[in-house]
């Protein structure tokens, strides 16, 4: 077995091993929402200031950290009337596999 075998061999039982289930499989709708909102609450009550995208990475990170599938769905720069943006609005999309 050649080093680029072994490499995706190992990389392959590392993603078995670590296999974490996405926590939103088979929640209804409100379930998912509810879960969502008490893990991302702390990251979206009050308001936020920075330069960076400080609190966007830590939504990504909660999220991926959690196994949630989403996607940045929608992102708009708001701007005064300078023309000079002051904030930017972030839509994100989960996918769930809903139990019937």
């Amino acid at each position: 077995m050649n080093i680029s075998e072994q490499l995706r061999t190992s990389a392959n039982k590392y993603a078995i091993m670590n296999y974490k289930p996405d926590p939103l499989d088979g929640l209804s709708k409100p379930a998912a929402k509810n879960y969502v909102n008490k893990l991302l609450s702390k990251y979206t009550k009050g308001m936020f200031s920075d330069e960076y995208w400080n609190g966007v990475e830590n939504i990504w990170k909660a999220l991926h950290d959690e196994n949630v599938d989403f996607t940045v769905s929608k992102s708009d720069y708001h701007h005064d009337e300078k023309g000079v943006p002051t904030s930017k609005t972030w839509k994100f999309q989960m996918f769930l596999n809903l139990v019937e």
